[in-house]
């Protein structure tokens, strides 16, 4: 299983530490491998939730408040492999997760930050 630390996910998504902090502790996005309880614990992230984070922060960007982009964000074990659709009232969502992908693989130096690997 692929994994990510906190700083690893700072660099590939180019997020400052705080920013990050902030939204794991308003639980906008997770740390679904280890989630930090007590100074000198590590946050570690699966793929999934890398890809989650990106989402998050596009949803964002693009206008969603970061209560409604988190909920999206974190219906992601519903997702197919190539897309995603989400309905909350009258409106319904598609999302392409190959786009989401993309967006996620061709961040800021993503191949120069290698993840950590553990055996399942």
């Amino acid at each position: 299983m692929i994994q990510y630390t906190h700083t690893q996910i700072q660099k590939i998504l180019n997020i400052n530490r705080n920013t990050l902090q902030q939204w794991l502790n308003c639980g906008f996005v997770c740390a679904s491998i280890n989630r930090s309880s007590k100074q000198g614990d590590t946050n570690l992230f699966s793929e999934k939730d890398l890809i989650c984070i990106k989402l998050f922060m596009y949803l964002n960007n693009q206008g969603f408040s970061r209560q409604l982009a988190a909920k999206i964000a974190k219906l992601r074990h519903h997702w197919a492999e190539d897309t995603f659709a989400f309905k909350d009232g009258p409106i319904t969502m598609v999302i392409d997760m190959k786009e989401i992908k993309n967006l996620t693989s061709t961040c800021s130096g993503f191949a120069d930050k290698a993840p950590q690997t553990t055996d399942v």
